[in-house]
């Protein structure tokens, strides 16, 4: 039996949680779960002080969150440790649960060598990957910065769907208004604003966050899609296409939605790039664009070809499926390092 602890912010339960209650669901695990309480990001938006304190990752009860996870490591007794982007968790935190024996993975599905965030906002994930006994990247480029750092031993882990959040459902069933091209993810200063706003051109309507409900106000090929988490699966269900973009503030190369959408039968198009051409046989199991022209091209022509639009979107969800791509693989990788680690530090092969 390994008793896992699971740490991270609980604001949005596709994180950490995600992980825990996946977890929770496999035999020879007991899972244990700490997150930073008061101090998550949803919380600290209403308290100056604690919105400050989460900002520059110190202050007292960013002390106090420290303090509270030693003792969770104390009274449960855990075997391994996941720092799911504990942003919270002091270097000295880490060293701590080393000297009590913990076997610690450090993870952050966010770049924390990103230039465009000021140097004390990773500083506690990129202080603590020299105290873990693995460091997991969710990006390849991030890879050789993480043992740049001092990190160990350093694998990727791969973003993931969620099966109780991310399945597929019969358009019937779905009572929503929504276009037939949807994006539905955060604004950022690239080119994707060329890109949208090249569909409208075309005379194409697009779904939208509401991270854009200031974008291209009025215009009658807009429509801004509820924002809560529960509508995310029906507007992906409900849409015949829906677009990818890369953030580079994070350097990309593909997202959790790469595997969110084919996994309900939607036509996903994105970016070519080397990583998701590996993942995905463009033109067979996904759609990829290499500029705006062949992007508007190839969403004009699927819109226009059902047939060909859901043969691909079949065979994505059969790739993502097969492929053993959900939340439960993740953690079950995390494992079977854990395993192979302990077995070679004790000297067993």
């Amino acid at each position: 039996m390994v008793k896992l602890l699971i740490v991270g912010d609980d604001t949005y339960n596709i994180y950490a949680r995600a992980f825990y209650e996946a977890a929770c669901k496999m035999e020879q695990v007991q899972a244990v779960y700490y997150h930073y309480g008061k101090m998550n990001l949803r919380e600290v938006q209403g308290n100056l002080l604690r919105k400050a304190e989460f900002h520059f990752r110190t202050g007292p009860d960013v002390h106090a969150v420290n303090r509270e996870l030693i003792k969770k490591c104390k009274k449960e007794k855990v075997d391994l440790i996941f720092l799911y982007t504990a942003v919270l968790i002091f270097e000295s935190t880490v060293k701590r649960m080393k000297m009590m024996g913990c076997y610690v993975a450090v993870y952050c599905n966010d770049d924390p060598f990103s230039n465009r965030f000021r140097k004390f906002y990773w500083k506690n994930v990129r202080n603590s990957v020299m105290h873990a006994d693995i460091v997991y990247s969710y990006r390849p480029v991030n890879v050789k910065r993480y043992y740049h750092w001092g990190a160990k031993k350093v694998r990727l882990l791969m973003p993931y769907y969620i099966e109780s959040r991310n399945y597929y459902i019969e358009d019937s069933r779905i009572q929503m208004d929504v276009p037939d091209v949807v994006f539905i993810g955060h604004r950022e200063n690239d080119n994707r604003d060329e890109y949208i706003r090249a569909l409208l051109d075309a005379g194409i309507k697009v779904g939208l966050s509401n991270h854009w409900s200031d974008f291209e106000s009025g215009s009658p090929f807009i429509t801004i899609l509820p924002s809560d988490m529960d509508k995310y699966n029906l507007i992906l269900n409900k849409c015949k296409i829906a677009l990818v973009f890369l953030s580079s503030i994070n350097s990309d190369t593909y997202t959790r939605r790469c595997y969110e959408i084919p996994i309900v039968k939607t036509l996903m198009i994105a970016p070519y790039n080397k990583d998701l051409s590996a993942m995905f046989q463009d033109g067979t199991e996904a759609v990829l664009y290499k500029d705006k022209d062949d992007f508007v091209k190839k969403v004009k022509y699927y819109l226009e070809n059902d047939a060909e639009r859901e043969k691909i979107a079949i065979a994505g969800y059969k790739a993502v499926k097969e492929g053993k791509n959900e939340a439960a693989d993740r953690v079950r990788q995390i494992l079977s390092d854990y395993k192979v680690i302990k077995c070679k530090s004790a000297g067993r092969v």
